[in-house]
């Protein structure tokens, strides 16, 4: 239970600039202290700049020590008792320097009091950087978790859609075709009215079967995801009534992007370009729809427009988006939902890399 995951690189180097950036505003603080308190020039430059190098080189040290034994990814109790030990330590090396190495003239602080400041000083320089790479790699954690349950879901979904469009499919041909059987037999039997009745339901069912179940299981898991977003995004405006004009263009890098795409961002893409398409059909009645895809500023761009009435002048609840938003902010992506060149825009950016 002491030591937690070590801290990740992005985190170490987050916390070695703060520390160092800590330690140099206290040398330079130090240095402006001691002028001041010399006014006669008793002390040399030469001096002067050898505390503040020193208190430089101390302050990186101590924020080097806390980090190479991996402070940020203990327990809080320990991290806070291990920084104020090695400030003790690293302000009565300086302590040192400063009352009996180059000393300043005329100084009369005891040197109890001159370890204390150190000691408050170095604890200022180290417990940001490690508060920093703590914090850090908290965020890393989370989104590393937030990553393997989006991957899981992504494959709990693939499965689902798999059994529907499979199992529970082959399933209902079977219910379908054993209705149909006793239907005929009903015939034989002299019993019209009971064999149009199995008939109805075996109709029933193969229209359960041929558009409840195939629905449910593309929502599920869009039909070609696997193959990649480009092909589902494809078969998404091939599924669109042939009164609408759709036209699908790739950008450059696309396809190499494409083959590396996490499913689970594949997923959201898919969802948020699948509502924007049901929007333009059922509130835009657009009769023209059209989809590029493009890399630009290291994200992926989907940009879907249509010719339909555009949004109303009260503005949209976005309710369809609003999960999908939740989901892409936290990667450092977005939905842009507005007006267009002839009705709607919608537009989703996808950090990558």
């Amino acid at each position: 239970m002491g030591a937690l995951r070590p801290a990740p690189r992005d985190a170490l180097r987050a916390a070695a600039v703060v520390g160092v950036v800590n330690a140099a505003l206290w040398s330079m603080l130090v240095v402006a202290v001691r002028v001041s308190w010399d006014p006669d020039d008793v002390n040399t430059v030469a001096q002067e700049a050898a505390i503040g190098v020193i208190t430089l080189v101390g302050g990186v040290l101590l924020v080097a020590v806390c980090l190479v034994g991996e402070l940020p990814s203990r327990r809080r109790s320990i991290r806070l008792i291990a920084v104020l030990a090695l400030s003790v330590v690293f302000a009565a090396l300086r302590t040192v320097v400063d009352q009996r190495v180059l000393p300043l003239a005329g100084d009369t602080h005891s040197e109890l009091l001159v370890l204390g400041i150190n000691t408050l000083a170095y604890l200022m320089v180290a417990s940001p950087a490690i508060l920093v790479s703590a914090l850090v790699a908290r965020r890393q954690a989370e989104q590393e978790a937030r990553e393997a349950v989006e991957a899981d879901e992504a494959e709990l979904r693939r499965d689902v859609s798999e059994h529907l469009h499979g199992a529970v499919q082959n399933r209902l041909v079977l219910v379908g075709a054993g209705l149909d059987q006793l239907a005929a037999e009903s015939d034989q039997e002299g019993r019209p009215e009971r064999a149009d009745a199995l008939r109805a339901w075996a109709q029933m069912v193969d229209t359960v079967r041929e558009q409840d179940v195939r629905v449910i299981s593309h929502q599920v898991f869009p039909t070609g995801l696997d193959l990649g977003l480009a092909q589902a995004l494809g078969l998404l405006l091939d599924r669109l009534p042939t009164s609408v004009a759709t036209s699908f263009h790739l950008g450059e890098g696309v396809r190499e992007l494409d083959q590396a795409l996490p499913i689970a961002d594949r997923l959201i893409v898919a969802a948020v370009i699948e509502e924007g398409l049901t929007n333009a059909l059922k509130h835009g009645h657009a009769t023209r729809i059209s989809l590029d895809l493009s890399v630009a500023d290291r994200a992926l761009v989907a940009t879907l427009d249509d010719d339909g009435v555009g949004l109303p002048t009260g503005g949209t609840t976005e309710s369809g988006l609003l999960r999908q938003r939740a989901r892409l902010e936290p990667r450092g992506g977005r939905i842009v939902l507005g007006n267009g060149p002839a009705g709607t825009r919608l537009r989703v950016e996808l950090p990558i890399g």
